[in-house]
């Protein structure tokens, strides 16, 4: 891709011109990460057939949107170019903007795949991400790729030498940096509060099956599987997505033996659950005291295309699920003794969530999910990255449950606690601290990244132009 960015390559001459080679490595980056949508169709009330087909289509035309998305800001490249290394920088900084697109445009927003994925296992790295978010991790990592592509095209051994050691230092200092920041986030996790020990439940029914199983079978498998487990210090447990596939009820059979539960155990209990709400289905979180069910609850804001929410449902005769806007059921669940910052699935993709979570109180992150219908793709693997990335953007423990897995404990610093990477059936116990501190990202948001990025360009405008402007005289 840089390569291409380096010699400027088009795609074709003439009436489009200005489509470039990188767009070839975008949008093919962009389909490989969106292939998953294809495992959709199971989701689907529609004819196998038909569901595989508008999965295909789906995945296709979220692909070419998405390139459009984050190759609009790079058209600007033009304006800027200069033939020297500066282009790496002035790519690297618009492609983030486009990362910034694919989360924030209006019409379809679905950051599924970002460049700062591809570094969670470093720890010292992602580390910038709790200073200006997860984009400016990608533009970290875009520049060093940047750098040693222009090294190599170059003949000039001393400009080689030059990017290299740039593009070392850069690692250097960020690496130093993450590793310090590590340090401070165990020293003040070692001395804050009490801990708060957690348990994890994790069922090993598949997709299809699942939405088979009746409300009370699927709670006598999780009441079972925390029975045998359960440790008398145990004061929160995590259910998946829709561990209880009904509509909430506290009088019902399903709910009602979850409430005995929790009052039996004295342990707080975090559920999946949908919610009937004027004539409209949500995808909810439920707590679940000693004392009964909580009053509010968390509704899912953001829905999985084409699985949870069907375009044109209402044609098609098909059910589908709401989105909530309703600011009161999208703020952190609060207990008697603490706040938890919620996201649902899909949502773990979008950093502003999370962030807002954080800064509205949440004192840790819950994710349930169920990522059954992923298979034994990569793209189980994919979901679960940005659940690392979230805790590391705000310093927050993360506590995710998957049904068929990835389930895990998380630290702010982005290491597994505790992890069940596979589809079996099975409980994490661990122990985590309540957090208050706010990082740089969550106070500022991704704002203060782009208005960096929008100063950057215009220096770089500016000058350009009058570069332009002394060799037309």
């Amino acid at each position: 891709m840089f390569y291409s960015v380096i010699y400027n390559k088009t795609i074709t001459v003439g009436r489009f011109s200005r489509l470039k080679s990188w767009h070839i490595f975008i949008f093919f980056m962009q389909l490989a990460s969106c292939s998953f949508l294809v495992t959709i169709y199971k989701l689907m009330p529609l004819p196998k057939l038909v569901g595989i087909l508008i999965a295909a289509v789906a995945a296709l035309v979220l692909s070419i949107w998405l390139t459009l998305l984050t190759s609009i800001p790079i058209s600007f490249l033009e304006k800027i170019r200069c033939g020297k290394v500066w282009d790496i920088f002035g790519f690297c900084v618009l492609y983030t903007i486009g990362e910034w697109l694919c989360e924030n445009v209006f019409a379809l927003s679905f950051p599924w795949s970002t460049v700062s994925l591809s570094a969670v296992s470093w720890q010292e790295l992602i580390q910038s991400s709790a200073l200006l978010g997860g984009k400016f991790t990608s533009f970290i990592i875009l520049a060093v790729n940047g750098l040693i592509a222009y090294a190599l095209s170059k003949k000039n051994i001393r400009m080689r030498l030059s990017c290299v050691i740039v593009a070392v230092s850069v690692v250097a200092i960020t690496v130093f940096y993450g590793a310090n920041h590590i340090l401070y986030l165990k020293n003040l996790t070692a001395e804050s509060g009490e801990n708060l020990n957690v348990m994890i439940a994790q069922d090993d029914v598949e997709g299809n099956e699942k939405s088979k199983l009746k409300g009370i079978e699927a709670v006598e498998r999780y009441l079972s599987l925390i029975d045998e487990n359960f440790k008398d210090n145990t004061d929160f447990i995590l259910l998946p997505e829709t561990a209880i596939p009904r509509s909430f009820d506290e009088q019902a059979e399903e709910f009602s033996a979850v409430i005995k539960l929790a009052r039996e155990k004295n342990v707080v209990i975090c559920s999946g659950a949908f919610c009937e709400d004027s004539q409209k289905t949500y995808n909810a979180l439920y707590i679940i005291t000693p004392d009964g069910a909580g009053e509010r609850p968390y509704y899912k804001q953001i829905l999985v295309p084409f699985g949870e929410s069907i375009p044109f449902a209402g044609i098609l005769g098909v059910s589908t699920l709401s989105c909530c806007d309703d600011e009161e059921y999208t703020q952190p669940i609060q207990t008697d003794d603490y706040e938890i910052g919620c996201g649902i699935c899909i949502e773990s993709i979008y950093p502003s969530i999370f962030r807002e979570q954080a800064e509205q109180g949440g004192e840790f992150f819950i994710i349930p999910t169920n990522d059954s219908w992923f298979g034994k793709s990569f793209a189980r693997y994919a979901h679960y990255r940005h659940s690392i990335l979230r805790a590391v953007e705000n310093q927050r423990y993360t506590l995710r449950s998957g049904n068929c897995g990835i389930s895990a404990v998380i630290t702010p610093w982005g290491e597994e606690s505790s992890a069940i990477k596979s589809s079996e059936r099975g409980v994490i116990s661990d122990s985590i601290k309540l957090l208050d501190e706010k990082s740089i990202y969550t106070v500022m948001g991704d704002g203060l990244y782009i208005s960096l990025c929008v100063l950057y360009l215009a220096i770089r405008f500016f000058i350009c132009s009058t570069n332009s402007k002394i060799k037309s005289e």
